[in-house]
């Protein structure tokens, strides 16, 4: 969020990142996770959660958005 600067590509990069995971994981058996996983905990916990810190970090200290 620090880099991009923008609420919505971070987001769609963290689907596509959980989708990617989910893709692969009859290829690399590490990434093999339980659906509530990938859904619960990784999208809409740790991801949503650093990105909302990012923001308020963007904000606090008025970083400056890219357009």
């Amino acid at each position: 969020m620090l880099i991009l600067r923008d609420y919505w590509i971070a987001w769609a990069i963290s689907i596509l990142f959980e989708w990617c995971e989910f893709s692969l994981e009859h290829i690399l058996p590490i990434l093999t996770e339980c659906w509530w996983d990938h859904a619960l905990l990784d999208l809409f916990g740790c991801n949503l959660i650093g990105m909302l810190v990012g923001y308020a970090v963007i904000v606090k200290y008025d970083i400056p958005r890219f357009n």
